[in-house]
Formats: C-alpha cells, structure tokens, sequence
C-alpha cells in the first residue's frame, strides 16, 4: 500500500510472506555453462520469515 496523503510525503507499507514461506527449490546444474550437458539438480528447502516494512520518502 502506498499513498502521499500524510504531510505530503511518500509512505509505504510492505507486507512480506503473510501465510508462511516454506518452499522447495531445484536447480538444473550445467558444465561449463548453461549451454553444456546437464551434470545434475540440486534441491533445496527454503523457508522466509513474515515481515513489515514501513517506508517514509520525500523532501525533509
């Protein structure tokens, strides 16, 4: 949400990862580079922490 309506200044509010962020990640691996032959896949578990961010931008 974002909005100059406070002292004419821009405000926003940011809300990250409200309903949890658990996720699986794979990777396809290539030698030398994404052009060669695929050497394997990786598979990681990734989990992110809910978060608020309160931004306050303009001329001061």
């Amino acid at each position: 949400m974002e909005t100059t309506q406070f002292f004419g200044v821009k405000t926003s509010l940011i809300l990250y990862d409200m309903f949890g962020g658990h996720f699986d990640r794979m990777r396809e691996l290539y030698a030398p580079n994404r052009a060669g032959a695929s050497i394997g896949t990786e598979l990681s578990e990734r989990t992110r922490d809910t978060g608020v961010r309160f931004v306050v931008s303009g001329q001061f």
